[in-house]
C-alpha cells in the first residue's frame, strides 16, 4: 500500500464508490428481503462516509479509505442470499476490483 496519493487516485476511488452506491440502490429497489435491505442501507451509509473521508484524505488516508470501502462491499457479497442476481454481484465485485486497483496504484 502506497503512502502517497494523487488527484486521479481520489477521483477513481470516488467513481468506484459512486458506482457501487448506484448498484446497491438499484438492488434495494428490487429486493423484498428485509435483511438485505438493511445490509444495503448500512453499506450505503458507510460508503457515503467513505466519500466524505476521501474529500479530506491525503497520503495513506486515501488508501485506508479505499480499503474500508472495499471491505464494506465484500461484506455485501458475503452476506448476499444464494438467489441474488449474478449481475448485481458482478457489479459489486467490479467495484471492489476497481477500489483495490486504485488503492494499490496511487498514480492511476
Amino acid at each position: 500500500m502506497s503512502t502517497t496519493s494523487s488527484a486521479s487516485q481520489i477521483d477513481n476511488g470516488r467513481g468506484a464508490i459512486n458506482s457501487a452506491i448506484n448498484t446497491l440502490m438499484a438492488q434495494r429497489r428490487v429486493t423484498t428481503d428485509a435483511a438485505q435491505i438493511a445490509s444495503i442501507n448500512d453499506a450505503i451509509e458507510t460508503l457515503n462516509g467513505n466519500l466524505q473521508d476521501l474529500n479530506q484524505a491525503q497520503g495513506l488516508a486515501v488508501a485506508n479509505t479505499l480499503d474500508a470501502a472495499s471491505n464494506e462491499l465484500q461484506k455485501i457479497v458475503a452476506s448476499s442470499p444464494k438467489d441474488i442476481s449474478t449481475q448485481f454481484l458482478g457489479q459489486i465485485k467490479d467495484a471492489i476490483a476497481r477500489l483495490e486497483a486504485t488503492k494499490d496504484n496511487p498514480g492511476t
